[in-house]
Formats: structure tokens, C-alpha cells, sequence
């Protein structure tokens, strides 16, 4: 019952708990849902004849422009990175946060006589 009262009076905080399933939530959802929502974005553009035309172009300029390859490991490369100091982004937000809650109860525990 002492749980419950210190949950409704707000002495009790809840949300170091939840910060931990938003940040696997971000950091596993997030992207694959992003993923699953460029092919769909693709597909749609694909199905437009004006917008196919055009992806179509921009490939056609891409392999002209690169007959080694070079490019798509460039920018696969460059994806790679970024998508990976996201994550770490992410993830030293969420180490802020816990942090944040963690001096909030050392300093309740030095508060108290």
C-alpha cells in the first residue's frame, strides 16, 4: 500500500523504469520500421510513372557516373556510419536521463536524517 501512495504523490518515480523500454523501443523499432517504411515509400514511387521515370534516371546517372562501384560501397559506408553514431546517440541520451534519476536518489537518500 506504501508503494502505491508514494507512486500517486510522485515520490516514487516511474520513469527510470519506462526509459528502458523506449530506449530498446527506439533503438530496435525505430529503425526497422524506418526500413519497412522506405521500401513501402519506393513502392509507391514506383507505381507513379512520372516518379519511376525518374528513379529510374537517377539509377541510370548513378551507374554512368560510377562503373566501378565505388559509389555504392561510398555510400553504403556512409549509411553504416551515421546510422551507427545514431545509436550511440541514442543511446548516451538515454545514459543522461538514468543518470539524471540516479543523482535525484542519492540526493533523496542524503537528504534524509
Amino acid at each position: 500500500m506504501q508503494w502505491l501512495l508514494d507512486v500517486i504523490t510522485l515520490r516514487f518515480f516511474i520513469t527510470p523504469y519506462v526509459i528502458l523500454l523506449i530506449y530498446w523501443f527506439g533503438a530496435l523499432v525505430v529503425p526497422l520500421a524506418g526500413w519497412l517504411l522506405w521500401r513501402w515509400l519506393l513502392g509507391k514511387l514506383r507505381q507513379q510513372e512520372l516518379a519511376a521515370s525518374g528513379l529510374d534516371k537517377l539509377g541510370a546517372t548513378v551507374n554512368r557516373v560510377d562503373q566501378t562501384g565505388n559509389l555504392r560501397w561510398l555510400f553504403w559506408g556512409g549509411f553504416l556510419l551515421v546510422f551507427l553514431l545514431l545509436e550511440l546517440l541514442w543511446r548516451m541520451l538515454f545514459e543522461f536521463l538514468i543518470a539524471y534519476f540516479h543523482i535525484h536518489q542519492a540526493l533523496m537518500q542524503l537528504s534524509r536524517p
